[in-house]
């Protein structure tokens, strides 16, 4: 009997893209030098112990270059054997977030915003320049995050209205750690069915980043199967998409179907607290395979 595949190791970086300073129509993107290989290569790093990937990307990209970043659109995974094992890296696309400032580790010795053209003859490696150039065919796509709300108290143990059945002590530390993954992809609106249940998932994001959340009764549990609820979705993705506004929406397993359908995106399991995050053209259509992130299990 074969033994079985090693896990691979897991990374994550960011193809960060800014438009040209000094070129009008013209595109910049972040590299890094690493004095180890001596490479000019595109940030990225390993994941640390319960990290998600996004976070990852965004916190590898801020320690190599300075950058604070938001995530964009997913980008093509890259693997690749390193000391017998297996490696994948996992990226995005990434838009600066204020300015720079210096690196915190020492991976790198030089950071450089390079025009597209000139990264295609700097970058050491070609899977790097195959990335630059779908990150910027990608550039425009948005995050649009739909999240199955955290753990609640079951019916049986509550004998008021469903709609203001509260979270777990599990639910709210599962509400907690959504925090740096809707933070990863830079959410600037907040949108919810009516119930507390939803509106306490995202409310320590919202206070984090300084957010109120809009509630819809088209996302509450009763409107399984509406056409409202398809609507609604939609609309919301538009203005994403239109708008380069990242926006997450939390609803009720039942009406998760439906919200996805209006995404263009096939039904899935959803765990609570677990998040999907589509990457939306100006139509509000899922553009590229989404990101599905579970919470994991409290050990």
């Amino acid at each position: 009997m074969s033994s079985p595949s090693p896990s691979p190791v897991l990374a994550a970086g960011a193809v960060v893209l800014r438009p040209s300073p000094t070129v009008e129509g013209g595109t910049e993107v972040l590299v890094v030098h690493r004095p180890r290989y001596d490479d000019w290569s595109l940030p990225k790093g390993h994941v640390d112990a319960g990290e998600q990937l996004p976070v990852t990307a965004v916190r590898e990209v801020r320690e190599e270059t300075g950058w604070q970043v938001r995530l964009g659109a997913r980008l093509d995974t890259t693997a690749y054997p390193v000391n017998g094992l297996p490696k994948e890296v996992h990226w995005w696309v990434g838009h600066p977030v204020g300015d720079g400032a210096l690196p915190t580790d020492d991976e790198t010795d030089d950071v450089r915003w390079v025009a597209t053209d000139e990264a295609a003859r700097m970058l050491t490696f070609d899977s790097d320049r195959c990335l630059v150039r779908q990150a910027v065919e990608r550039h425009d796509l948005v995050p649009f995050v739909v999240v199955r709300h955290a753990k609640a108290l079951t019916r049986a143990k509550w004998g008021r209205e469903d709609r203001r059945r509260p979270l777990t002590g599990r639910g709210e530390r599962q509400a907690l750690a959504l925090v740096p993954l809707l933070g990863a992809f830079g959410v600037r609106a907040l949108d919810s069915s009516r119930a507390v249940r939803c509106t306490d998932t995202l409310a320590p994001y919202a206070a984090a980043a300084g957010l109120t959340t809009t509630t819809h009764a088209e996302f509450d549990e009763d409107a399984a199967g509406s056409g409202a609820a398809a609507r609604t979705t939609r609309e919301l993705a538009v203005r994403a998409g239109t708008g380069a506004l990242p926006t997450a929406v939390c609803g009720h397993r039942p009406v998760l179907p439906t919200m996805l359908a209006a995404l263009g995106v096939a039904d899935r399991p959803f765990g609570t607290a677990d998040v999907l995050v589509t990457y939306v053209t100006a139509e509000g259509v899922d553009a590229v395979a989404p990101d599905h992130f579970e919470m994991p299990e409290e050990g």
